[in-house]
C-alpha cells in the first residue's frame, strides 16, 4: 500500500483526480457485478438440488378447491366431519335463541391463529 500512496503526487491534477475516481468507480461496479453472478449460480444450484417434495404439490391444489355440498345442503371446504357440523349448528342454535336458521356453508380461515393473537393483544392495550 505504501508503493501506492508514493506514486501519487503531491499536488494531483484534475485529471489524474478524475482518473483516480473512475478507476475507484469501475472498480466497485465490477465487484458488485461479481457479487451478483455468483449469488445467482449458487440459488440456480440451489433450486437444482433442492426439490420439493411430490406430496405437498396435490395438497396445495385440494385446499384451493370450492367448497363441496353435501346431502344436508351445507357447503363445507375439505373434510370437516360431522361432529363439527353438528357442534357449529348447536352453537348457532343457542347463540339465536332458538329462532330459525339455516347454514348455508363453513368455510375455514387460513388465518386462524394468527388472527386471534392479533386480536389479543389489541384487546389488551387500553385507548386513551
Amino acid at each position: 500500500m505504501i508503493p501506492t500512496i508514493a506514486a501519487f503526487a503531491a499536488k494531483p491534477t484534475v485529471m489524474e483526480n478524475v482518473s483516480f475516481i473512475v478507476i475507484g468507480f469501475l472498480f466497485v461496479l465490477v465487484v458488485l457485478a461479481t457479487l451478483s453472478i455468483v449469488t445467482t449460480i449458487i440459488g440456480a444450484l440451489c433450486t437444482r438440488l433442492i426439490k420439493e417434495p411430490e406430496a405437498k404439490k396435490p395438497q396445495a391444489a385440494s385446499i384451493s378447491r370450492k367448497p363441496e355440498p353435501r346431502a344436508d345442503g351445507i357447503e363445507t371446504e375439505g373434510d370437516i366431519p360431522e361432529h363439527i357440523i353438528a357442534l357449529i349448528a348447536t352453537a348457532t342454535h343457542v347463540i339465536l335463541k332458538g329462532r330459525p336458521q339455516k347454514i348455508v356453508s363453513i368455510r375455514g380461515s387460513s388465518q386462524g391463529w394468527a388472527q386471534e393473537g392479533r386480536r389479543e393483544i389489541f384487546s389488551s392495550h387500553r385507548v386513551r
